[in-house]
């Protein structure tokens, strides 16, 4: 049976339509799925401190390390005018910044007091603790003007004595916007911080 010409010819334009509409949405999928490649970073890599020459007979606990909101995630926080705090999707800390801080404060520390004795938590380490360390970040992100702005209490809790807090507040100048330098003003301000810390359990050693 013979169609009519004009039911034919309505045919092949719903078909040539559809293969159009097909061919677009092939197009539209195969551009939104080469997405960017998100990029993960850790800490306690670089601006370490030299190795000290003491021997491993101090034994530290980093415990805690607490985070406001902003701050308590996998994306990379900076922070721009009128207090908005910009998350970055495609470069992140791999675990979490807390995991992070944490690793570069360990490594630092164990570092400067030369200790192979220096765990984070939660660990089950063979030997008894000496000091337990407290971290509770306020601040620690990029600023507006391309600063690394750090305001970190902490706390050493021997197993024997009083409890002692410290403040760290500083800022490093010119960072920079890229990613790369970011991560390094952090190890370096993670560097002091350890630097401050092995100061402080050092000088109640030297106590006894």
């Amino acid at each position: 049976m013979n169609l009519p010409t004009s039911r034919v010819k309505s045919r092949t334009r719903v078909g040539i339509a559809f293969a159009m509409t097909l061919v677009a949405m092939l197009a539209i999928s195969g551009c939104l799925g080469r997405s960017p490649e998100v990029k993960r970073y850790v800490l306690g890599v670089d601006a370490l401190p030299e190795i000290a020459s003491r021997g491993p007979e101090v034994a530290v606990l980093i415990e805690t390390v607490r985070l406001p909101t902003h701050l308590d995630r996998a994306q990379i926080a900076r922070r721009g005018r009128g207090g908005q705090v910009q998350l970055d999707e495609f470069h992140r800390w791999l675990g979490g910044f807390g995991k992070n801080v944490m690793r570069g404060v360990e490594a630092g520390l164990s570092r400067q007091l030369g200790s192979i004795q220096v765990v984070a938590h939660p660990t089950r380490a063979p030997f008894a603790i000496d000091y337990r360390v407290r971290v509770h970040v306020d601040d620690l992100i990029l600023d507006a003007d391309g600063g690394l702005v750090a305001r970190i209490r902490w706390a050493i809790v021997p197993a024997q004595g009083e409890p002692e807090l410290f403040v760290l507040d500083e800022r490093l100048d010119s960072v920079g916007r890229s990613t790369g330098a970011l991560v390094q003003a952090h190890d370096q301000m993670l560097a002091d911080l350890s630097t401050r810390i092995a100061q402080a359990i050092e000088a109640r050693e030297a106590q006894f």
